[in-house]
């Protein structure tokens, strides 16, 4: 019925208001891309030179397409990873050895929570082969998380931080993606 009545009021006539015959434009409506509902971008320092790595990450952007817009950044240094972390508004999260560990669902309400403060936008940032920059770990407003006691390669983060994503948005979902 609303959809009806957005199309009339489309093509009204205001030339009784105006003196000059004008069409009302269809109000634009909520658009269902995520590019309008929550965003994720992953920062980290230097390029994945694996293509396995690349190919597995953008299955996993793929996937995440519907439901989520992850986008990712490389950056040359740690310079460029501070000034880039602190352009955008929205939750700061930083993967760091010394962070909090989490369980696959503890990560899925973490990273709605973490939405839901940061006004549908958050930044995962990666360090590159020496960890993060002071500058960052300092960040009192930052929150820090660990992928696992394990040491990965900052590609291989990555990966795994974007299969993460995946597997917290399909375990909100409700999906069989995830089994306990």
């Amino acid at each position: 019925m609303a959809a009806l009545a957005l199309s009339a009021l489309s093509s009204v006539s205001l030339s009784s208001l105006v003196g000059t015959p004008v069409r009302v434009p269809a109000a634009p409506c909520r658009c269902a891309s995520p590019r309008c509902g929550p965003r994720v971008r992953v920062l980290s320092v230097g390029k994945t030179k694996e293509s396995w790595l690349n190919a597995a990450i953008d299955e996993y952007l793929v996937r995440l397409r519907p439901n989520l817009a992850v986008d990712c950044e490389w950056v040359r240094d740690d310079d460029a990873l501070v000034a880039k972390s602190r352009e955008e508004r929205g939750a700061l999260v930083l993967l760091d050895e010394r962070g909090r560990q989490l369980s696959s669902r503890d990560f899925s309400a973490f990273l709605y929570e973490t939405l839901e403060q940061g006004g549908s936008r958050a930044t995962f940032v990666i360090g590159g082969a020496d960890g993060l920059p002071a500058a960052l770990r300092d960040d009192a407003a930052a929150r820090t998380l660990s992928l696992s006691k394990l040491t990965f390669t900052h590609q291989m983060a990555r990966l795994l931080l974007v299969e993460q994503l995946y597997r917290g948005v399909e375990i909100r979902r409700g999906s069989k993606y995830h089994r306990d």
